[in-house]
């Protein structure tokens, strides 16, 4: 049997990124401007939103990713214990048959890994597509 963390979310690669950027996301979100302010003025403060709209957007995505990821870790930990307690039986008579609630959470298991894998794979697309726009097709 394959080793597991019983708490999949120490193991995500995305935590240490997450973590860095929830100090630095924290900070207060730029006054408003007075109206008749300076053109500079206004304009820095539309660019420094957008670029901040920006790493929200960028950061939430990585967030998203990330839970999506310990999910498949917990489904795979199910996947597993559900294995183990038919195992014995399969070995012992060479074969299984599983029980509908089994059969069904197979088939439920199947749906969401399936769905939590493209989603990661959206979700990646989309980060890559905004730090190299370049390489968009």
């Amino acid at each position: 049997m394959l080793d597991f963390p019983k708490h999949p979310a120490a193991s995500n690669p995305f935590n240490g990124f997450l973590a860095s950027c929830e100090r630095r996301m924290s900070v207060g979100r730029a006054q408003d401007v007075v109206s008749g302010s300076d053109l500079r003025v206004v304009q820095g403060y539309t660019e420094n939103q957008e670029e901040m709209n920006f790493a929200f957007d960028f950061v939430g995505r990585v967030q998203r990713i990330a839970f999506a990821y310990d999910r498949l870790c917990e489904l795979t930990v199910e996947h597993y214990t559900r294995r183990d307690k038919w195992e014995p039986a399969f070995k012992e008579k060479g074969a299984y048959t599983p029980s509908p609630e089994e059969t069904e959470a197979e088939a439920r298991w199947n749906l969401e890994t399936d769905l939590l894998t493209f989603y990661i794979y959206y979700e990646s697309s989309c980060c890559l597509s905004f730090l190299f726009p370049e390489m968009q097709s």
